[in-house]
């Protein structure tokens, strides 16, 4: 957004100045790719080495404490405005089968919630508090057989109409949530599939204002040069993350790449730490460019106090997990050390808000609809 009186040679932004990361309240959060028949189903099995990491001296520590759950299509139908691979906009019906499959049986939550389970009879209970976040498709803009709600089709030309159906999708994934009583997990927010606000600014900030209102979080992460990206809280937007993909493109150089780090850090961003799985298949020239990503995040102090997402290309993690190369398992243990640690520091904040949890007992015979639940 260009403000009145900038200087035509310097972009301005309507969101103050704040020279500090998204902090890492939310904690470090792997973005797991799921519900494609191309995609892995996650069961405990494939989890396991998620959950928790063992170190090459032997010993075991929990690892990532926050998961997103996203996907962009179902074979051709699009949940959003700019995905590849597709022909189509996802119609109702489609919306619906995002839904099924992450609360199937043993896979997506389900499955992940067990595993936490399994994990703590070794480990113990962990210092934080497991989170998982939940994608919200996009409605395509020229849209108009979606389907109906309230016996109404709605009109995807039409913004109101955009909106509607998205409050139809939060009511409905909150519910199913809430119904599971999952034992080891708790729903953090709701992820915006779109990776820029160019096809959805006439929604966005609404649909952030309708996400907060039922008690939950807005999440967003949008790419290095994406349209509204240092604009993010204009769009109620929670918590947002700056793509940065130094790791496969190849011509971007150090030097941009902490720009990129001091405009998170300007704007009050989180960053995303990126990799592929050409860190096996092209190993020589990859895995340099990883090593750089990292030293380059703890120069700029990401690693101490950021907010980081971790995007590993689909299910490459599990691949790493399982490499017997000697690099391969020293960046393993480096991660896992680094996220090990911000989860003790997250730890107090667990302790301090299982405080507030029991101050809050009174509220458990409302239903979390009902406004009362949210007053403090």
């Amino acid at each position: 957004m260009l403000v009145f009186g900038c200087s035509s040679l310097q972009l301005c932004y309507s969101q103050p100045i704040v020279n500090s990361y998204l902090d890492n309240t939310a904690g470090d959060m792997l973005l797991m790719y799921y519900g494609g028949k191309y995609r892995k189903n996650w069961t405990k099995t494939q989890l396991k080495n998620i959950v928790t990491h063992k170190f090459a001296d032997g010993h075991t520590d929990w690892f990532f404490p926050s998961f997103l759950y996203l996907e962009f299509r179902r074979d051709q139908a699009l949940f959003g405005n700019e995905q590849p691979g597709g022909s189509r906009g996802a119609k109702k019906e489609d919306w619906e089968w995002i839904m099924d499959r992450l609360f199937q049986k043993d896979q997506g939550l389900d499955a992940l919630d067990k595993c936490i389970s399994e994990c703590k009879r070794t480990l113990g209970d962990p210092p934080f508090q497991h989170k998982v976040v939940l994608v919200i498709p996009s409605p395509r803009n020229d849209q108009r057989d979606w389907g109906k709600i309230d016996g109404k089709s709605l009109d995807f030309r039409k913004s109101k109409d955009k909106v509607r159906a998205v409050q139809w999708y939060v009511d409905q994934i909150l519910a199913r949530f809430e119904s599971q009583n999952y034992s080891n997990i708790i729903l953090d927010g709701l992820y915006w599939v779109d990776e820029t606000s160019s096809h959805c600014s006439d929604i966005l900030a609404n649909v952030g204002k309708f996400v907060k209102q039922r008690g939950t979080k807005f999440y967003w992460i949008p790419f290095s040069t994406a349209y509204g990206r240092f604009d993010w809280k204009k769009y109620n937007v929670d918590c947002c993350y700056l793509q940065t993909g130094y790791f496969w493109h190849t011509d971007m150089t150090v030097k941009q790449l902490r720009s990129l780090c001091a405009q998170a850090k300007k704007y009050g961003l989180g960053l995303e730490f990126e990799l592929s799985r050409h860190i096996t298949t092209e190993h020589n020239k990859y895995f340099p460019r990883l090593m750089t990503l990292m030293d380059i995040y703890e120069e700029q102090g990401v690693f101490d106090n950021c907010g980081l997402t971790y995007y590993f290309d689909n299910s490459a993690i599990l691949d790493l997990n399982a490499s017997s190369s000697p690099d391969i398992i020293h960046f393993m243990d480096r991660l896992a050390t680094h996220i090990s640690k911000r989860n003790q520091k997250n730890s107090v904040k667990f302790k301090n808000s299982a405080v507030d949890s029991n101050q809050s007992n009174s509220k458990k015979g409302l239903d979390w609809r009902d406004p009362e639940y949210w007053h403090f």
